[in-house]
């Protein structure tokens, strides 16, 4: 499992300080960037993440800075046409989560990482809570 998808929750826990799942989200990426793994999100984890980070950073410059510090170690995956033909036509209830779930398989993930793991149930990748990858896997 070298491809590790983030979901956009998981990347808002890295920026949010203040709730429960900071140090879970902390303590997967330091562990999984000291072995090398390899980091993807896709374009609206990265713009849902911007848009959270502004509401906490208002100048431009220090939250461009700040964006892309944050995702200096991900490669983004692809949400075209295709992905978009794919997300219209699946059973997902949540737009989101179709759109997160058909990049991830397009890249070729081997896991994809989200709080919201049942809303994945019938995923073709192998789907995480972070607690649990953390359980299963890096301790």
């Amino acid at each position: 499992m070298n491809k590790i998808f983030f979901d956009a929750n998981v990347i808002i826990d890295l920026i949010n300080n203040s709730n429960n799942f900071y140090i879970a989200a902390v303590e997967v990426f330091q562990s999984m960037r000291s072995q090398k793994k390899k980091f993807y999100c896709s374009p609206t984890t990265f713009a849902i993440t911007y848009y959270f980070l502004s509401k906490k950073i208002k100048d431009k410059k220090t939250l461009n800075n700040e964006t892309a510090a944050l995702f200096k170690d991900f490669t983004f995956t692809r949400e075209d046409e295709v992905i978009m033909q794919k997300v219209l036509k699946s059973s997902f209830t949540d737009l989101e989560d179709a759109l997160q779930y058909y990049s991830a398989m397009d890249a070729g993930a081997d896991v994809i990482i989200t709080k919201n793991y049942f809303d994945f149930a019938k995923a073709a990748i192998p789907v995480y809570h972070p607690l649990q990858y953390i359980n299963e896997f890096l301790l």
